[in-house]
């Protein structure tokens, strides 16, 4: 089967553009033209379409993504799984540091609203003491070394 551009963004719920987006960037390409210059893709550009989709949705990169599509096209499976492996620790290994990343932000968020609710059951009409630490850590920060 093969379908027109719309039809196969459709198939796999993307844009035209976002479809078009991707032969830019080289990871995918139509099986062939019309000769009115219309561009037709067969299942393997289709379910190429879905692995990069679902690979974006793993929090993989463009550019990750072109070396899975070699990987996947163009190696043995023991070969293809150990490389993968590897590339899916690595990937792993992002996103329990983001994850710590956003611990980290949540326990200042959480104090910052901490002090603030302290502030207001005391009653006092001064400033906000985040607001005044905000202010004093990006004069800190905008500050030369020595």
């Amino acid at each position: 089967m093969e379908y027109r551009i719309g039809e196969a963004a459709r198939t796999v719920g993307l844009s035209v553009e976002g479809l078009r987006f991707y032969e830019r960037r080289g990871l995918v390409r139509p099986a062939r033209r019309t000769i009115s210059g219309y561009r037709l893709y067969g299942q393997r550009q289709v379910d190429s379409l879905r692995f990069i989709r679902a690979a974006q949705e793993m929090g993989f990169s463009l550019r990750e993504i072109r070396d899975l599509l070699t990987l996947r096209d163009g190696t043995g499976a023991d070969e293809s799984c150990r490389s993968m492996r590897g590339r899916l620790n690595h990937k792993l290994d992002t996103v329990r540091r983001r994850l710590e990343l956003l611990r980290e932000f949540e326990r200042d968020l959480v104090a910052c609203i901490e002090r603030c609710d302290a502030q207001i059951d005391t009653g006092d009409a001064a400033c906000c003491p985040v607001l005044e630490d905000l202010g004093s850590k990006l004069t800190m920060a905008s500050r030369p070394s020595d």
